[in-house]
């Protein structure tokens, strides 16, 4: 495997989709390629982030529904005196299980629908994402932002998508967003959608549309709800290189 084939592993090893062999060459490059170590860091952070989008903690009211249910659930009547004491720890443990049982599966359900419609978009993007990552032939090129931070995209002519990623960028001023352009040889740019980092100032998103005849990605800093051509210089450029 030559050199640049292994610069194309960033993505694929972040989110461990490398065979034996290609997991083995990868890492014998990785201490020695500064390039590769970054990228593999911020995808890395990406996969991670990807999972946290789409876990969802329990609502509190739950735990309060499961508590008063198992209070109030009737205990079964000793058999006789002489077993009482032998079965009121048994009996009772029981009939709070059984009802933080039923309450949580239905708690649970009720709950898991009222997320679905929410969750449907996150899970899509964070797969699309993960195509992209994971894609044989996607590749990646980084570069400074001006103002702070670090920004990497993933292109794969096979899924016809890109991905942008970030790191430490600073909120847009306010009034305004920060907004991706898929940019042509001729300079001619096509919106890739807007984008707003969190608030460690990371970014993890689709590039909207395809790179087509895109030969550079550029993100600027244009008015809320984003503009319909660039209007100001941007704060990064990096090419397209699948």
């Amino acid at each position: 495997m030559s050199e640049a084939d292994l610069h194309l592993l960033t993505g694929a090893y972040a989110a461990d989709a490398l065979s034996a062999d290609e997991r083995r060459a990868f890492e014998e490059h990785l201490p020695s390629c500064a390039s590769c170590s970054h990228e593999v860091r911020e995808l890395q952070a990406t996969a991670a982030r990807l999972g946290a989008a789409v876990a969802e903690a329990p609502p509190p009211s739950l735990k309060a529904a499961v508590l008063a249910e198992a209070r109030a659930t009737p205990q079964a009547v000793p058999l006789d005196a002489a077993r009482t004491r032998r079965l009121r720890r048994a009996t009772t443990l029981l009939g709070a299980v059984a009802a933080v049982l039923a309450i949580a599966v239905l708690g649970l359900g009720a709950w898991a629908v009222s997320l679905h419609r929410t969750n449907e978009q996150v899970v899509a993007q964070a797969a699309a994402v993960t195509q992209v990552l994971t894609a044989p032939d996607a590749s990646s090129t980084s570069g400074q932002i001006a103002g702070g931070g670090r920004g990497t995209v993933i292109v794969s002519r096979a899924q016809n998508a890109g991905v942008f990623v970030a790191s430490d960028l600073a909120p847009a001023a306010s009034g305004s967003t920060y907004q991706l352009w898929w940019i042509t040889k001729a300079g001619t740019a096509r919106s890739a959608g807007l984008v707003a980092p969190t608030s460690d100032g990371s970014v993890a998103t689709l590039l909207a549309g395809a790179p087509a005849d895109a030969a550079d990605v550029g993100v600027t800093v244009e008015p809320a709800g984003g503009s319909s051509a660039p209007t100001t210089k941007p704060v990064l450029v990096v090419p397209v290189t699948a």
